[in-house]
């Protein structure tokens, strides 16, 4: 950071410094580019899900804290100065933060500027819902008790996965869904399976079915729901999942020409389509790719590459991705190449899969297709993937960020907590030391694996076994280290 004309001036300014801020703000740190993350709520916290931690850990447990201390201390130790306040841009490559003591800081970008501050719900306009007290996906993941019936509205991502998690919970959980079914932006055999899986673990999947009032009397007791066909549904509480819309309504786009509370169209970088300079870019659910945060996070990786390779003046590779992926085998083919729903500018909306080697199908799995889906350990065979097909790991989508919010996160739990919920052992041979303490280095960088793709790792899945992950932890710039055997000197 240096200063000039009163003004604080850095490489990169990232708006949010929510997992995907601070996905893009390691990336530029590791370049050598200095950083300004400014944040007006909680590091680390999801602005999906007001939570640092995965969605599926966090129900029937508080899982909102005040203290951000931890996810702080992860994103300054990568070299990154945190601001509090609000951040709203004044121009171009200019940022203006608010502080909570009615300060202002003035910011400016050497190089780039990075929007990362995510989505809220989009509530339907329909009677009764607001004196309803509806929860968003905020509070279903922060409730502290089980309601006994639970209806969820919107079939998409939020509503599926909060219809798992809490009918494994214990609640009575009624889906709507839309003519379109289930995960409508994915293909359509996905949303079948889940449906089923759903329908199987006592869920009551309805398709084509809308809701067209809510009524709670008083604000208080069951929540009724009223049909379009005129049935009722009464619960104990109601989820709505019907949407989301852009938290950039108050960041100053109209300071560079844009509309405020838009979506930010961007180009395969990131980069905001509408402005010729490559110095404004949006990450995350801001530019309406993807609305999963390990997308966020794979966007957050190719920005950070890009302002870095800018910044360098090195070449930069922008050619269109092309409109398929690989996704799947064929029966008789080497690999398969299959049509994906796509995006904006003719891109698939989610990360390509890995390919695997051929592999006998589980099953219960579609003729034809053996899809790449990762199977949680301890579960029963996946109707999408064999057991017996390893997972090719690419260590590029871990960063220094990911391996400090697994040791934080085996700081809170402990170690039998911690091997409990990530499926891993505790280790034999090696110590991963970070600030005179020592962890599990595979099942850390496993665990970092798994915040950084939303995929769980095998054991087996690690190449070169424990050495081989701290290869990896070495590269991110960690001390790795052997245990002396018993009685050595």
């Amino acid at each position: 950071m240096s200063r000039s004309s009163g003004q604080d001036v850095y490489g990169v300014i990232v708006i949010g410094t929510g997992p995907i801020g601070q996905t893009v703000a390691d990336r530029a740190c590791a370049a050598g580019l200095s950083i300004a993350a400014v944040e007006r709520e909680l590091v680390g916290v999801s602005a999906r899900t007001g939570r640092a931690s995965p969605a599926r850990r966090c129900c029937g447990r508080s899982c909102r804290s005040p203290d951000d201390q931890g996810q702080a201390d992860s994103l300054t130790s990568l070299g990154a100065e945190l601001i509090r306040g609000r951040g709203r841009l004044n121009g171009p490559r200019r940022v203006a933060v608010e502080t909570p003591g009615g300060g202002r800081v003035p910011l400016t970008a050497r190089h780039a500027v990075a929007i990362c501050t995510g989505s809220r719900p989009a509530l339907p306009d329909l009677p009764g819902l607001r004196e309803a007290r509806p929860w968003t996906n905020r509070e279903a993941t922060d409730s502290h008790t089980v309601p006994g019936r639970l209806a969820i509205v919107g079939g998409g991502g939020v509503g599926v996965e909060m219809a798992s998690a809490w009918s494994g919970l214990g609640a009575s959980v009624t889906l709507f869904a839309q003519a379109d079914g289930l995960l409508p932006r994915m293909e359509p055999f996905a949303g079948e399976l889940v449906g089923r899986t759903l329908a199987e673990a006592g869920a009551d999947v309805r398709i084509s079915s809308t809701v067209t009032a809510v009524h709670r009397r008083g604000g208080t007791g069951p929540v009724t729901l009223t049909l379009e066909d005129g049935d009722e549904l009464q619960a104990d509480e109601v989820l709505f999942a019907t949407g989301r819309l852009p938290l950039t309504d108050d960041i100053g786009l109209e300071t560079v020409g844009l509309a405020p509370g838009s979506w930010l169209e961007v180009v395969d970088t990131c980069r905001i389509r509408a402005l010729e300079d490559d110095w404004l870019y949006a990450l995350g659910d801001v530019n309406h790719h993807a609305l999963l945060t390990h997308q966020g996070k794979y966007q957050a990786r190719i920005a950070g590459a890009a302002i870095a390779a800018r910044a360098a003046g090195k070449p930069l590779d922008t050619a269109p991705w092309g409109a398929n992926a690989v996704t799947a085998r064929l029966p008789g083919r080497a690999a398969g190449v299959l049509p994906r729903p796509l995006g904006r500018g003719g891109r698939p909306h989610s990360r390509p899969s890995r390919t695997h080697r051929p592999s006998r199908p589980c099953a219960g799995q579609p003729p034809g297709i053996r899809a790449t889906l990762r199977l949680r350990r301890g579960r029963k065979c996946s109707p999408l993937r064999s057991l017996e097909d390893p997972m090719t790991v690419s260590w590029d989508d871990v960063t220094r960020a990911d391996v400090l919010r697994a040791i934080q996160e085996y700081d809170q739990l402990g170690p039998e907590k911690f091997f409990s919920e990530h499926g891993f052992a505790p280790t034999t041979t090696y110590d991963l030391v970070w600030r005179e303490r020592s962890y599990p280095p595979k099942a850390i960088l496993g665990t970092a694996y798994e915040f950084a793709t939303g995929q769980r790792l095998a054991s087996g899945d690690f190449e070169g076994g424990k050495t081989g992950a701290v290869r990896v932890l070495e590269r991110l710039g960690f001390t790795v280290q052997a245990r002396r055997a018993a009685g050595s000197s």
